[in-house]
């Protein structure tokens, strides 16, 4: 997860200017460093699970844990400040808020990390035989 972040920072710094899409009440943001990046970070994350025995539903939620962990973090950011732009008179597009952050920062990015954990959610390959056992 630290890792995730770091990368999305240095993106946010020092690299391109994400691709944007427009929609009737907002824009909805890719970070494509980001997304880049979530791949060998979600990859080795369904890795290590599938090492550590964990099941084909636990290898997708830690492949797409730092996606959610993130995208669900700024989602919940942004409805505090929309709540707090509403009680101050400010016009709020709802719909801005559901493509911008739910498309943007949790489905995208959770999509990639889904993606990238494909090739790590078929059957637990057998663990090879620890020195000193008895086989």
């Amino acid at each position: 997860m630290l890792l995730a972040t770091l990368a999305f920072g240095v993106d946010d710094s020092f690299g391109p200017r994400p691709l944007a899409w427009g929609f009737r009440y907002g824009t909805v943001l890719f970070y494509v460093p980001w997304l880049i990046a979530l791949l060998p970070i979600c990859a080795c994350a369904a890795r290590w699970a599938r090492r550590a025995g964990a099941t084909p539903r636990e290898r997708l939620l830690v492949a797409t844990s730092p996606a959610l962990v993130l995208g669900g973090s700024v989602t919940l950011l942004a409805i505090s400040v929309a709540v707090a732009a509403r009680i101050g008179g400010h016009a709020i597009h709802p719909l801005d808020a559901v493509g911008h952050f739910l498309i943007g920062w949790l489905l995208v990015p959770g999509a990639v990390g889904a993606i990238a954990a494909s090739p790590f959610m078929g059957p637990h390959a057998a663990a090879p035989p620890r020195y000193g056992s008895s086989r």
